[in-house]
């Protein structure tokens, strides 16, 4: 096993003791927690809350880290050791492990922000809004966690370098294998495009001016896979300079100046913004001004990476000289 992937390993494993530590913690919080009681049991509960919470906030926030290090090993180290394998999109499918994994990280990511979002909001009130009811989080997020383990330790230890693992273009030419499915790929990017840019109105009117928190998340979500399928489909042969090539994971290598990670991270921010402002307004009854300052600044957070996602494509659509 190579040392970025025993380093990737490592760190859930730390995690993964972290949160374990804390597990006895949240049993006696759920178990005693009382916030109108000043009695020396629920002083103590109070003070450890504080340095749980801030451990936690640590563990979480790093887990954003192992998702960006393992796309990076998968991506940029891998493909070295797996014949056959250019980028990501080989690596990956090197076992049938790969890319569960991958899946597996940035879906538990909304569950990990959730709790980073409700931990915060707590912090702006001296109520204990969300204690002890954020403490159901911690055995959610203790399962995710060892998911994401499990599928990252079978993925690395099932990968057998003597096998030959197809690259994006066999993958490609495999998937249109006639001229007619090329064609037709090309004519219904167009209804993704237009998805995209639809649900990206949508979203800015619901989040400035409509109350409505499905609308602004159905938006948003509509944004994420159309704006995904667009880039693949639509916008990468911009930046690649090739019609045929619709490989997404080669936007994160050097030679592309790493330009998917401002495209897609300011995509996925966007979205973590858009369910911070979606959370906030089905919880504000319970907060107080200084959490409506908190969703504010989400807003804005959400806008500036919506905006910056789409703009980034465009300008290269836009300013494009070659033909294609």
């Amino acid at each position: 096993m190579s040392l970025p992937v025993m380093a990737l390993q490592l760190a859930q494993l730390c995690s993964l003791f972290l949160f374990a530590y804390s597990l006895p913690f949240s049993l006696r919080v759920l178990r005693f927690w009382n916030a109108d009681l000043a009695t020396e049991r629920q002083l103590d509960l109070e003070r450890q809350n504080s340095v749980v919470g801030a451990v936690l906030d640590l563990v979480l926030f790093f887990q954003f880290v192992i998702l960006l290090l393992f796309l990076q090993t998968a991506n940029m180290h891998l493909p070295s050791l797996i014949r056959g394998a250019m980028c990501a999109t080989g690596t990956l499918q090197a076992n049938g492990y790969g890319y569960p994994a991958l899946y597996a990280k940035i879906g538990l990511s909304f569950l990990y922000a959730t709790y980073l979002f409700l931990n915060r909001l707590e912090n702006t009130s001296p109520s204990y809004s969300f204690t002890p009811n954020k403490y159901y989080w911690i055995f959610l997020i203790f399962s995710g966690l060892l998911i994401d383990f499990g599928l990252t330790y079978l993925y690395f230890t099932n990968i057998k370098p003597e096998l030959i693992s197809n690259c994006c273009s066999v993958s490609f030419l495999v998937e249109t294998s006639t001229a007619e499915i090329f064609v037709a790929l090309n004519q219904s990017v167009l209804v993704y495009v237009g998805l995209a840019f639809g649900s990206l109105f949508v979203g800015f009117w619901a989040l400035f001016f409509s109350k409505n928190g499905f609308v602004l998340l159905f938006s948003s979500l509509i944004y994420a896979i159309s704006g995904i399928l667009s880039l693949k489909y639509f916008f990468v042969k911009y930046i690649y300079g090739l019609p045929s090539h619709q490989c997404l994971f080669d936007l994160f290598l050097p030679k592309y100046y790493f330009i998917g990670y401002p495209i897609i991270g300011f995509g996925f921010l966007a979205v973590l913004g858009v369910w911070f402002v979606f959370l906030y307004r089905n919880y504000r009854h319970f907060l107080t001004e200084n959490a409506f300052i908190l969703a504010k600044k989400a807003e804005k957070i959400s806008f500036l990476f919506w905006f910056l996602s789409a703009f980034i494509p465009v300008l290269y659509w836009f300013f494009w000289e070659g033909n294609l």
